[in-house]
């Protein structure tokens, strides 16, 4: 896989008051693998990050925490629950060059020095009335999610951002639907079939052969292969010499081709890419291969993974193990 030139990542999540009691600090790595034990508060921290990257508040996202910032690489930041003192310095120097521009416009003879922007600057930063405006907007707006417009451009336009929750895979596999003319189809082939349409239509070869060779790795440990000709695909079963179609398959092999192809579909895209218990209708030898399948269908994401399951990282990832006990402590008001 071709990697793209630096583009901003999630360096750090900080969250206050999670529960109304606990404190989070946690740094991310291209690979990062939370593990602990049930309410911890593992998929919660997966669905945080999640809200504040597509910029959704809700009832939820209101009731867990008081703050929560997730810091980028390029020093921005988002935040729920209030700025930090650094987001506030760059309101307020926005303002400052407002204050500015409206002079020059008013006098196009005014020559603004530095002395003079020095002057005004120190005006706007010692002017409780200009805080307190921002105080008061912020106490208006307490359930946003704030940052800056090049930010929202980068996640809005660039930025991929995909959540797979295999707890609902796992429902899904089950969950049939009525599609038309007595056909009846489940919501998991369902969204693994719109992937590989998405894919096969690609123009991007190199992504497509990426996830054949991928999961023609996993699906070896059960004498199977994943075939795709003329915009069609299907799975050969070696012990009964058949094709078979998605929903012949076990729930563990479906849930893998959705999860393999949802990461090529990415391609040349920064992304990030969150995945809730991925170990879920997996046995010990897919855990233990999925990460490095996914690094090797596309290395452009950054993977964040929340699990009960150590043999996730046993595959060479060791580094990017978490333990959730680490990163949390216990604040003044619980």
């Amino acid at each position: 896989m071709t990697s793209l030139p630096t583009l901003p990542k999630i360096k750090s999540l900080r969250v206050k008051g999670l529960f109304g009691y606990k404190d989070i600090f946690l740094e991310f790595k291209d690979v990062t693998v939370i593990v602990g034990k049930n309410g911890m508060g593992k998929t919660t921290l997966l669905k945080l990050i999640h809200s504040l990257l597509i910029n959704k508040t809700d009832e939820y996202l209101v009731s867990i925490c008081d703050f929560a910032e997730l810091s980028l690489t390029n020093n921005e930041s988002i935040s729920f629950g209030g700025i930090t003192d650094d987001f506030k310095k760059n309101l307020l120097e926005l303002s400052v060059n407002e204050r500015i521009e409206d002079l020059k416009t008013s006098n196009k003879k005014l020559k603004i020095t530095k002395e003079m922007t020095k002057i005004i600057t120190d005006m706007i930063f010692n002017d409780v009335d200009v805080s307190n405006k921002i105080n008061d907007t912020l106490k208006m707006h307490k359930d946003a999610i704030f940052y800056k417009e090049a930010t929202e451009k980068y996640i809005r336009n660039e930025l991929k951002i995909r959540y797979i929750s295999t707890v609902n895979i796992s429902f899904n596999a089950d969950n049939n639907i009525d599609v038309g003319n007595s056909i009846s189809t489940n919501l998991l082939d369902l969204a693994t079939d719109n992937e590989m349409r998405s894919l096969l239509k690609n123009n991007n070869q190199l992504y497509r052969d990426a996830f054949l060779k991928q999961i023609n790795v996993m699906l070896n440990d059960t004498n199977k292969q994943f075939f795709y000709a003329d915009n069609e695909y299907w799975v050969y079963d070696e012990n009964t010499s058949k094709r078979l179609s998605l929903s012949q398959l076990s729930s563990g092999e479906r849930q893998l081709i959705y999860i393999l192809v949802t990461a090529a579909n990415i391609g040349d895209s920064p992304a990030v890419f969150l995945m809730d218990e991925p170990e879920i209708s997996l046995h010990l030898s897919w855990q233990e291969k999925i990460l490095d399948a996914l690094r090797k269908i596309n290395n452009n994401m950054q993977i964040i993974i929340v699990t009960h399951s150590p043999a996730i990282v046993m595959n060479g990832y060791m580094d990017s193990y978490v333990d959730i006990k680490n990163i949390i402590t216990r604040n003044n008001h619980g």
